[in-house]
């Protein structure tokens, strides 16, 4: 194929991708402060605030199982378009409400809640579409650029948002719904196709999931370095901030205290493989390996 003849940076598919990802990312982390102290702020309640981060936090653990089985059945682009569109639209209501004086607890509790779900499903789709957009051969890279475009993000967007919020509290949620609606503007630009034709008939959801989190369980080393990722966040994800919860098998080193010594060893010891890690994430066998969900994107 061309592509894998040229250097990754001129892959005018995944280049799109990626940009429109960065400003997405960024919009996210923007209003992932400005969600509690848009709380506190209105409410003056912490108690609120922690049902806003719990709400924005809740689609990780209902959708998460299910999302790799909905998204081999769905046409990717669009289902990741319609995810960043339907984002776009609820940050844009909850503007509109901010500034017509008329923003209420379950208004914000609601833009909470679509926010984390898009987030599962787009993320889902958005790396099992990444081998049809690049080669085999730019894959590794393409995931190094990933991983340094989430911690840009993440770097900057908190800082960003409080001093937005600082200067108009409408104006972190506003950053966020442009940034939705760009990477609607990207991803309708990517000529290629988000995936490969499958090499038999899908089956029943809760049948593939089932047998998903059964392969999950005999892989040591996707379970262990699932369990050490989850323990991982558990130590230190932030309350309110509903896309800090990273679904996948972690690519962080790292481990919490109760973890037990024989996974840690097993994880140090164990190779990284893209294949193990895209399993892992979207619970699904599949015939190409599939890019993870192993960030803390």
């Amino acid at each position: 194929m061309e592509t894998s003849r040229i250097p990754l940076r001129r892959n005018r598919d995944f280049n799109l991708l990626w940009t429109g990802q960065a400003v997405s990312d960024l919009g996210t982390r923007v209003a992932d402060i400005a969600f509690p102290l848009l709380v506190l702020a209105s409410t003056g309640s912490p108690g609120r605030a922690g049902i806003v981060g719990f709400a924005g936090t809740l689609p990780i653990f209902v959708f998460s199982l299910f999302a790799g089985a909905l998204v081999d059945r769905a046409n990717r682009k669009r289902l990741m378009i319609v995810c960043d569109l339907v984002r776009s639209l609820a940050f844009a209501s909850l503007v509109v409400a901010m500034l017509a004086g008329s923003l209420t607890f379950g208004h914000i509790v609601t833009v909470a809640f679509i926010e984390g779900t898009g987030y599962v499903f787009f993320s889902v789709a958005e790396r099992s579409a990444l081998p049809q957009v690049v080669t085999d051969d730019q894959l590794p890279d393409a995931l190094a650029r990933n991983q340094a475009r989430e911690y840009t993000s993440l770097l900057a967007g908190q800082p960003l948002g409080g001093i937005m919020f600082a200067l108009g509290r409408s104006i972190p949620f506003l950053v966020n719904s442009v940034s939705y609606f760009l990477s609607v503007l990207t991803l309708s630009r990517i000529g290629v196709e988000f995936q490969a034709e499958r090499a038999t008939p899908p089956g029943r959801v809760l049948a593939e999931v089932k047998e998903g989190v059964a392969w999950f369980w005999r892989q040591r080393f996707v379970r262990d370095s699932q369990l050490l990722a989850t323990a991982q966040w558990w130590c230190s994800t932030r309350p309110g901030t509903p896309s800090s919860a990273r679904i996948g098998c972690g690519s962080r080193r790292t481990s919490c205290k109760g973890v037990s010594r024989a996974s840690r060893r097993s994880f140090r010891s164990a190779r990284f493989h893209s294949a193990h890690c895209s399993r892992a994430s979207s619970f699904r066998r599949s015939a190409r390996p599939r890019p993870f969900l192993c960030s803390p994107a």
